[in-house]
């Protein structure tokens, strides 16, 4: 075959490049400050790349030049754009598609290449390139909340299932973009996949996402791929994928694996993570645990437990929602506004100092001696920026709603931000966590993850600062559940002595445990 190709394809469209060497250079002429429109150049060039003739080896090259390109530009894109809270506009949704196909496209180029047997000697590069693809368009959903089409999983299982095969599964190959030490396998960036997905990207934040799949760079070289579960494994395996099947992994009993099962072998993993968990839990500085550079994005603590728990340990079955048709609820985002509904509509002042009273508040006070519900409403109504946010509950649980908004309007909405949420016009408001999205065709839903108990509007500062906002929750006897705060997440440190004032006194406090950290805030334990 000549190693020099025509300038078409058969249905006459132009090529942009004719072998590995035209390719550096056209990429070296892409504009460095536009990414979006780079990725579409690189999208129009792959579709017409793919059709083409090319001598193979120059085909590999070509497309291990395009891979290192997009990378960088998703990378990007992803930091900057992405990661935005819901819902994106129609540039961002635009840009999205357009790195989506982009995705696509680099698949079909490894697929295409790994059916060329002039790339015999190299399968087990262009298989694990063709994987990392798989998982680069999953990640790709999961960064916008979206579903994919489950035949990704089933492509997915079919490479891994053809390297087992050809027998280079566990062949080492370079991989100086995804892999820690420059080296990976297909074996490895199949389990890797199979575990990113596993970690509940729906119910994590950007920079939860990245811990993740930062955490899997590092680590990847722990997980193995077998039929058989280890000698000492539990009962139920936590993570079971069946290569016929399109759908990712599962638990499933140790005794009762079928032959096309699959064990990701998670223990080297799981000794890492709870060693560390250990450490942090004693107070160690995170600099010393040899954590990746995205832990600072993230609570390192919670975020290894949430990640231990989903990766090593079998999934609870997740309780039903009951349907809730016609029913309406009110959200309020953040902190600083969950108080202001909680206090009645109260602007937050500093403890001690006093402010004038507006005419209408006097003459309240002069008639009817209080500031009457009428006037706070419309105090409520005037503060511009404190809005109660419209939804339909679309599904009640056990201390969850399943809320969806079918306009592109309102508020951002982001994994992990504390809301008030009130089910019902005149209904008191309760406290929760956006605990998961998902962006579909009926519009946004979000899981709001429900606090047990009656909030309480606080004021909390430290080392004489200024007050703050805070919320206090009951403890819950017959839950188990202990009194905590709502802090912002500056405060929440283990010792850290707090003042709490609330409407009666003031307490002199000390945080005692984390319980949760987010963005936005701190859910904590404290005591006199």
């Amino acid at each position: 075959m000549s190693s020099t190709p025509p300038t078409t394809t058969a249905d006459g469209a132009s090529l942009f490049f004719t072998d590995a060497r035209g390719c550096k250079a056209w990429l070296g002429g892409l504009a460095v400050s536009n990414v979006a429109q780079s990725l579409s150049s690189v999208l129009d060039a792959l579709r017409v790349f793919n059709r083409a003739t090319f001598d193979p080896l120059e085909r590999l090259k070509c497309l291990e030049q395009l891979r290192e390109r997009v990378g960088f530009m998703i990378g990007e894109q992803r930091t900057k754009v992405f990661a935005r809270p819901l819902p994106h506009g129609p540039g961002d949704n635009a840009a999205w598609d357009v790195a989506r196909l982009v995705l696509e496209e680099l698949e079909a180029g490894y697929r295409g290449a790994l059916s060329q047997p002039e790339l015999a000697a190299h399968a087990a590069l262009v298989t694990q390139r063709a994987i990392r693809y798989l998982a680069a368009q999953i990640l790709h959903h999961a960064v916008m909340y979206r579903s994919f089409d489950a035949t990704l999983w089933s492509r997915l299982h079919q490479a891994y299932a053809g390297a087992e095969r050809g027998g280079y599964a566990e062949e080492k190959v370079k991989d100086s973009l995804e892999a820690e030490g420059g080296a990976s396998s297909v074996a490895e960036a199949y389990a890797r996949t199979v575990l990113l997905h596993a970690a509940g990207l729906d119910e994590m934040s950007a920079a939860q996402m990245q811990f993740a799949e930062a955490l899997l760079k590092l680590w990847g070289r722990k997980l193995k791929v077998a039929a058989q579960p280890p000698a000492e494994a539990p009962a139920v395996l936590p993570i079971v994928v069946d290569l016929t099947s399109a759908q990712g992994a599962s638990p499933a009993p140790r005794g009762s694996l079928g032959p096309t099962q699959r064990v990701v072998h998670v223990d080297d993993l799981a000794r890492s993570m709870r060693r560390r968990i250990r450490a942090l839990q004693a107070g160690e500085d995170v600099a010393t645990l040899g954590l990746p550079i995205a832990a600072s994005g993230v609570d390192p603590y919670t975020a290894l437990q949430k990640l231990a728990k989903r990766w090593c340990e079998p999934a609870a079955p997740e309780a039903a929602m009951q349907p809730a048709p016609g029913k309406q609820a009110g959200l309020v985002f953040g902190l600083n506004e969950a108080h202001f509904f909680l206090s009645g509509g109260k602007s937050f002042e500093q403890p001690g100092k006093e402010r004038d009273l507006t005419v209408q508040e006097k003459n309240d006070i002069a008639v009817f001696g209080r500031i009457t519900e009428r006037t706070q409403s419309m105090m409520v109504t005037s503060a511009p920026t404190f809005t109660v946010d419209a939804w339909d509950v679309a599904g009640e649980g056990l201390g969850a709603l399943l809320l969806r908004r079918r306009s592109s309007g309102g508020r951002g909405v982001a994994v992990g931000r504390i809301v008030a949420v009130r089910s019902g016009e005149g209904a008191a408001f309760q406290l929760g966590m956006i605990r998961a999205l998902h962006d579909g065709p009926e519009g946004l839903e979000a899981v709001v993850a429900l606090y047990p108990g009656k909030p309480e509007p606080l004021a909390v500062r430290s080392a004489n600062g200024p007050w703050a906002q805070a919320l206090g929750l009951p403890a819950i006897e017959t839950l188990g559940v202990a009194s905590s705060l709502i802090v912002p997440p500056a405060m929440a440190s283990r010792g850290r002595a707090l003042q709490v004032r609330g409407a009666e006194a003031m307490q002199e406090m000390k945080v005692q445990e984390i319980v949760e950290r987010e963005g936005d805030f701190a859910r904590v334990t404290a005591a006199g």
